[in-house]
């Protein structure tokens, strides 16, 4: 009877278990968007604007407001194909892609993703969120290990700003776990949690990795 009793218990811790993590599974599927994308359209017209002020000629200029007024999913593919050499079109990039993503043409997001983080004309953050966000369209795809790989390799980047390390963490940590491999997600997380106490971004991933750590070391009850 306590052998059955205990078999029972522990069915239903893993049950738990395995719920939750499918619950940050859900999370990191359907609503990474919206944490990341007031970001990219922060970012975005900050990009523009920065370039704006380099502009040494009308040319540049006349390309600089063409690439800022671009809303429409045509007008971006315009923008892009037409001014694919000005480095303000990273910009139109950022927007395009995030069309393409909720158009579910991940192929298309994921091209744009990877001219950015090969880029050497942009600022390093936007190099590194294109890196995550082509991680993330791996997992949209369905390509869940590679995702995972993809994240913690992005995360062992020396100069990467800390937040950006902890959502990689995170993200790598919480694909690993929910494929059971609990020895990489508590390294993975264990590296993300450090960043729990610090400010903005870094302290969000590092507590989102902090609560999934606790739910993946939880141990079947033993009589």
């Amino acid at each position: 009877m306590k052998k059955e009793k205990k078999k029972a218990l522990d069915a239903e811790i893993n049950d738990m278990l395995l719920d939750d993590i499918d619950k940050f599974e859900h999370f990191a599927a359907t609503n990474w968007k919206g944490i990341i994308i007031g970001f990219f359209v922060v970012f975005a017209a900050v990009v523009v604007v920065a370039i704006g002020y380099q502009v040494n000629n009308s040319m540049k200029s006349k390309a600089t407001n063409v690439i800022s007024a671009a809303e429409t999913k045509d007008a971006l593919e315009k923008v892009v194909k037409d001014y694919s050499s000005y480095p303000a079109v990273n910009a139109a990039r950022i927007k395009l892609a995030l069309i393409y993503i909720n158009d579910k043409n991940y192929d298309k997001a994921a091209e744009l993703y990877t001219i950015m983080r090969n880029s050497p004309e942009i600022p390093d953050e936007m190099r590194w969120r294109a890196a995550l966000n082509a991680s993330y369209v791996m997992e949209l795809k369905g390509q869940k290990e590679q995702a995972a790989s993809s994240f913690a390799t992005t995360a062992i980047q020396s100069l990467m700003s800390e937040a950006f390390k902890a959502e990689a963490n995170y993200s790598a940590g919480r694909l690993y776990a929910s494929f059971n491999n609990k020895d990489k997600a508590s390294e993975l997380l264990k590296s993300a949690s450090l960043s729990a106490v610090a400010p903005g971004a870094a302290g969000f991933w590092g507590n989102q990795a902090k609560m999934l750590l606790e739910r993946i070391s939880l141990e079947p009850v033993k009589n």
